[in-house]
């Protein structure tokens, strides 16, 4: 799959399907949907061909923006779906970044939204992580290297 955004969102699924094993009080259905959700403005704002390219939507909102839009147009054609339910798909989406100084609108507020948003970045550091090893052990006979987003890393 071009990008990985399929693969990272089922990640996501799978980590959260085990928060929910672990904890059976939280809503398995509502974070079954911010997983699935959190990075859907990821497919307008990005156009494939034989490349990857912003478009200039994405560029001017980015995926977060995209994201809400597209489920917001999607849940007003939805009768009486209820607004606290709504809102709670929203902020899991506008808080999936976690931290304001990475893109998040919203710190996450319910365990659910902080659900996805751990699982998300664990599935990318993990990934980041995984790739960096594989790049990198077959270019060096060296035991480490050094990466500039994740430190160092152990190549053996």
């Amino acid at each position: 799959c071009i990008g990985g955004l399929l693969e990272h969102t089922w990640g996501i699924l799978q980590i959260c399907e085990t928060v929910c094993r672990l904890h059976p009080s939280m809503d398995s259905e509502l974070l079954v949907c911010g997983a699935l959700l959190h990075d859907i403005g990821k497919t307008e704002e990005f156009k494939t061909s034989t490349n990857i390219k912003i478009t200039e939507r994405g560029m001017l909102l980015g995926h977060i923006a995209i994201g809400a839009d597209m489920v917001l147009k999607k849940i007003e054609k939805i009768e009486d779906f209820p607004d606290a339910l709504k809102n709670k798909v929203l902020h899991m989406i506008f808080s999936h970044h976690g931290e304001l100084e990475y893109g998040a609108l919203k710190k996450p507020q319910f365990p659910e939204a902080a659900a996805v948003y751990m699982a998300d970045l664990m599935d990318s550091q993990i990934t980041q992580y995984i790739r960096f090893k594989k790049d990198n052990a077959e270019r060096t006979e060296d035991f480490r290297s050094y990466s500039r987003n994740l430190g160092e890393i152990y190549l053996r």
